[in-house]
């Protein structure tokens, strides 16, 4: 199964030393963020990431006219945290089932907990008047349009409670869409208790719903645990 990346695009709204100097592209896809541009020695391209490590590449596997374009871009007060592989290429492991497969290890639990708890079903019930912070909304639209999801909406469906639908039609989508909202939950000041993210395919299947909270976001954030647990535990449908 070909390497799954997890995505950390966001925007961030913590101190200037907490924002990428310099994102490493790779011609594979893969991205690193780094705190200023890699050194040269041997040639090997030496970069000092964010997250205090130092790894080493091959110069010839960086794409530098896509790693210019992709630092220099950003949103506003906010850059772009890119992609970090959660396995290297050699690692092995046991093979995972792909996510069309997930549906059916999921729908027995799924079915039981949806007939104690119907708003589980459809949903948290609206409550009229719920307003969507225009600040919050922003960073969740622009989280989602970095990672190319582009169909989506946003709604509060209470005063605590957000609701995101968002067109995932693969597996990279569904990873995306988790890690981003993810990521702006974690480090986005709200007082939100809850998202619920609704994903479903272009031709209205679902891709999973997830009620996700503060503390599920912020482990997702910073890595410790993996979008694929996160998936395998709580995806309902």
């Amino acid at each position: 199964m070909r390497i799954l990346l997890v995505l950390a695009a966001a925007l961030v709204l913590a101190a200037p030393a907490a924002l990428a100097e310099y994102i490493v592209v790779l011609r594979d896809g893969r991205r690193y963020v780094a705190n200023e541009k890699y050194k040269v020695q041997n040639g090997k391209a030496i970069v000092a990431l964010t997250d205090g490590r130092t790894i080493q590449l091959d110069v010839s596997a960086i794409d530098q006219a896509a790693s210019d374009a992709a630092t220099r871009s950003g949103l506003g007060d906010a850059k772009v945290l890119a992609t970090v592989p959660t396995q290297s290429p050699t690692s092995a492991g046991p093979s995972r089932p792909s996510l069309g497969s997930l549906a059916t290890i999921r729908q027995p639990q799924t079915r039981a907990t949806t007939s104690s708890s119907p708003s589980d079903s459809i949903g948290t019930p609206a409550t009229p008047g719920a307003r969507l912070d225009p600040i919050l909304a922003s960073k969740f639209t622009a989280a989602f349009e970095n990672v190319g999801l582009f169909e989506r909406s946003l709604e509060m469906r209470t005063e605590t409670v957000l609701r995101i639908d968002v067109t995932a039609d693969n597996e990279d989508h569904v990873f995306k869409a988790i890690s981003a909202t993810s990521f702006i939950y974690a480090n986005v000041p709200s007082n939100l208790e809850a998202v619920e993210l609704f994903m479903r395919t272009s031709t209205g299947g679902s891709s999973g719903r997830f009620r996700m909270t503060k503390e599920q976001a912020l482990a997702l954030a910073n890595q410790k645990i993996e979008w694929y647990d996160y998936f395998i535990r709580n995806v309902l449908y």
